[in-house]
């Protein structure tokens, strides 16, 4: 809480105060060690005294009031908001709401930590229950809220020390890799005339542009460049400044994380929650993206039959300027976009992923056609860290490590592919095509 240094003759003791109505470090000069240690002493007496009478009028409920105050409002996203409250609502506050932080110690905190493992989990209004106990993860959140709480505590010299900060917790299980197609079974689904335009186009973006399905669903004609010349020069692309987004009202009105650019007029008055177009999810979110010509296309058509849908409409279609969108003309909720894949993958008998998965599928498409360009790839995806890319996009499928094993197996061994072995085989007795074959060779 103070130190005592030695500079030349003098002796110093550092701590930190209030001077001239700022908080910052403090420095006092004494020429006797004695009188140096003294006044160390005195200061960290003081600091102590203060602490117990400031912990003897906060909770831990007050402490993370004021966290949420003071961090949460600026940092968090409105859905991340809503989650953090219902943390704190459902597994903090029956339980150490009302204790003091002069009572939280480091055994306290393993204590509740320990309890709350074997608690049974909460449910929302209106879903059974489901017997399932508390899961690691939601302990580990409930532990990252405290500790944030608890080291604002220690910032404004309410406690010495976080009792959070060797916290004792149950071993989380590694998500497991995300499952995704490969190249030949997303081709073999979208030439299927189980998939539609609206999906057709939706899980081609997902590939192509590498997008989310927010961005995806919240992309508007006016940031799509699919013009015939820019088609037939292959320099088609979109522009991803936008997403779609249903966030809880209350959130969106305290947070101040997100910038809203539009609010969708509920169809519900009485609705807790709202869908909205938001800016992407960070800086270097908003990007451009360059899409195959077959896709840019595709989306041309697509525009097409939207403009005799809203001909044939009239008034009753509530032009938001969405790529995709209802029959009039308002947002589609991502929920219902995994439903129908959902039903696609049952369909093909092949197991259950979501839209999140194409974006894996192109990243890992993407880094291998371009040789690894981790930088060009990063681009497409809008990573702010190329290690984000590599560490959970880069996927690795069978038939690329069978091939990898097989290059293995020619260079350390001096192997043949039989295939190989059989073409050569064929030249070999064959002298008409050895010289049909020179002859090729030679133009070329």
């Amino acid at each position: 809480m103070a130190s005592l240094k030695k500079r030349g003759n003098k002796y110093i003791v550092i701590y930190r105060g209030f001077k001239d109505g700022e908080y910052k470090q403090l420095w006092e000069s004494y020429d006797n060690y004695n009188l140096a240690l003294k006044r160390k002493k005195e200061v960290e007496a003081l600091k102590s005294n203060n602490i117990k009478k400031l912990n003897g009028a906060m909770t831990v409920s007050d402490l993370i009031n004021k966290y949420v105050e003071v961090y949460g409002i600026h940092h968090w996203s409105p859905d991340t908001y809503t989650d953090k409250l219902a943390r704190i609502k459902n597994y903090i506050n029956p339980y150490i709401s009302n204790l003091y932080l002069s009572d939280c110690n480091a055994e306290r905190m393993d204590q509740y930590f320990a309890k709350l493992e074997d608690l049974p989990t909460k449910v929302g209004n209106g879903h059974k229950k489901s017997g399932k106990k508390v899961s690691p993860r939601t302990v580990k959140e409930c532990y990252l809220i405290l500790k944030g709480a608890f080291d604002l505590a220690v910032k404004y010299d309410l406690l010495s020390k976080n009792p959070c900060e060797h916290a004792s917790l149950p071993t989380c299980k590694k998500a497991e890799e995300r499952c995704i197609w490969n190249m030949e079974t997303f081709k073999k689904v979208i030439a299927s005339e189980e998939v539609d335009d609206l999906m057709y186009n939706i899980m081609n973006l997902g590939v192509t542009a590498t997008a989310r399905i927010g961005e995806i669903m919240g992309l508007q004609w006016r940031n799509t460049h699919i013009d015939d010349e820019l088609i037939n020069e292959n320099r088609a692309y979109i522009e991803i400044v936008t997403e779609l987004n249903r966030f809880n009202k209350e959130s969106i009105a305290i947070t101040k994380t997100k910038k809203i650019i539009f609010i969708f007029p509920n169809l519900k008055e009485d609705s807790k929650t709202v869908t909205v177009l938001t800016e992407p999810k960070t800086q270097k979110s908003r990007r451009k993206v360059f899409i195959p010509k077959t896709v840019a296309v595709s989306l041309k058509n697509l525009k097409q039959k939207q403009e005799k849908i809203k001909a044939y409409k009239g008034e009753e279609f509530q032009d938001y300027d969405l790529v995709f969108c209802q029959e009039n003309g308002r947002p589609i909720e991502r929920k219902l976009i995994n439903k129908r894949l959902k039903k696609i993958c049952n369909k093909f008998g092949l197991p259950i992923i979501t839209t999140h998965s194409f974006r894996h599928l192109g990243a890992t498409l993407k880094l291998e056609l371009s040789n690894g360009n981790i930088k060009a790839v990063q681009s497409d995806t809008g990573h702010t860290q190329s290690k984000t890319l590599m560490d959970i996009y880069a996927h690795t499928f069978n038939e690329d490590r069978i091939k990898t094993t097989r290059k293995l197996e020619k260079e350390l061994y001096n192997a043949v592919d039989n295939e190989d072995e059989k073409i050569i085989k064929m030249i070999k007795n064959d002298p008409r095509l050895k010289d049909r074959l020179r002859t090729i060779l030679e133009k070329v």
